[in-house]
């Protein structure tokens, strides 16, 4: 539909020698000027859009009229109109137009990219997913500074986010305020954990009745507050002693010490280092199995950035290959 125009000089990005296409050097002012013209239908209101004067303007049009190979407007006076050649072309003007703004923006964003990247994370997060994607991080974002702070309630996560002292925080939660927006990262599967000289380590499957007995250690609010809605639902009761300990370290080293069992997330016990000797127990379930979704949340009136776009990408894939690694 366009005419091919010579180039004056190659192409920088042209390496090969051979692309299929050639790529014209259209005046992208031009362009503008077909397309305020053909909605004001006037040279001379395009020409006060644009600031110049209304001969710039005609000139310009006759200028890409030369080089497309067939007249664009019907002028009558004053007034243009599009010629049925203008019509078929006004479409493509428009989406390069478009193209190039969006190139403008994602340079903006990219001259802008955070030099600090401020993050909330709970601990499990910190100790057993953030270390394993680091390296990853700065070879993909070399100098960017991560400031990484321990999550709180997620009222105080919010408001840090709207007072712009965080970026982003990840958590399970899924009820949040209307100005904070969220992306799903990844998800776990929660498994119950003992140590091998526990008196369940030995049964083949154990019931949630028989689970009652034993207290129970987990390692966030919202783990703790899935359980007990499981046992609300399994049998009809409130749940045994759950406490929320500060660390996944401790989680370990209490459940080794005691007959107490744990709650963590298998993505978490499968990394863990040295290898763990938790014995996993296996609960019967007559529901369905222990999921949930961690999520990052930012405030609404900012952007997911290109970094943080980067960090929860590695996130979302060490997850996968853990879970891959459980599956085989």
């Amino acid at each position: 539909m366009f005419s091919k125009v010579k180039h004056h000089q190659p192409s920088v990005l042209d390496t090969s020698g051979d692309l299929p296409v050639e790529v014209s050097n259209l005046d992208l002012r031009r362009l503008q000027a077909f397309v305020l013209a053909a909605k004001t239908q006037c040279f001379g209101t395009a020409a006060q859009r644009l600031n110049v004067v209304p001969s710039a303007i005609s000139h310009g049009i006759r200028g890409l009229e030369t080089e497309l190979g067939c007249e664009l407007f019907k002028r009558k006076g004053p007034k243009v109109s599009l010629t049925r050649a203008g019509l078929r072309l006004i479409p493509f003007a428009n989406e390069i137009l478009n193209r190039i703004h969006d190139l403008h923006d994602a340079a903006k964003c990219l001259q802008s990219q955070e030099k600090t990247l401020r993050i909330s994370l709970p601990e499990i997060l910190c100790s057993k997913l953030l270390p394993a994607v680091l390296h990853g991080f700065e070879e993909c974002m070399p100098g960017v500074l991560l400031n990484v702070t321990p999550t709180g309630t997620t009222a105080e996560c919010c408001a840090s986010l709207s007072s712009g002292k965080i970026d982003v925080y990840c958590s399970p939660t899924e009820d949040m305020p209307d100005n904070v927006q969220s992306k799903v990262i990844f998800q776990e599967r929660l498994g119950f954990y003992s140590s091998s000289e526990h008196p369940l380590a030995s049964a083949s499957n154990i019931s949630w009745s028989t689970l009652k007995e034993y207290p129970v250690y987990v390692p966030d609010v919202e783990s703790s507050e899935l359980l007990t809605r499981q046992f609300s639902r399994q049998v009809h009761a409130l749940p045994p002693a759950i406490t929320v300990l500060p660390s996944i370290e401790s989680i370990h080293n209490i459940t080794q010490a005691s007959h107490g069992i744990s709650m963590l997330p298998m993505w978490a016990v499968k990394s863990h280092s040295p290898p763990t000797s938790y014995k996993s127990l296996l609960v019967r379930l007559d529901a369905p199995t222990h999921k949930r979704s961690w999520s990052a949340y930012w405030h609404s009136g900012n952007h997911l950035s290109w970094t943080l776009e980067v960090l929860l990408g590695l996130m979302e894939i060490h997850i996968s290959e853990i879970h891959d690694q459980m599956m085989n």
